[in-house]
């Protein structure tokens, strides 16, 4: 199954790090197991963030693992 992710303007504070992000804006895939980041921008502080790539097996890895995520 193929599932799309479409975030605008978000914002996400993380309990283990000390700046929250600003400004999020993504368009995602998931594909069974893949993830495609077609864009992924962001504001942490006063920098700047933009990921794109494929994670393969990505979802199955996250799914199957034992540890917590932060």
């Amino acid at each position: 199954a193929v599932g799309y992710v479409n975030v605008h303007d978000a914002s996400l504070k993380l309990k283990q790090h000390p700046l929250p992000f600003y400004h999020i804006s993504a368009n995602l895939t998931v594909d069974q197991h893949d993830l495609q980041i077609k864009h992924l921008q962001a504001q942490a502080g006063k920098s700047d963030l933009s990921i794109s790539g494929t994670g393969k097996n990505v979802l199955k890895a996250i799914t199957t693992s034992n540890q917590d995520l932060y």
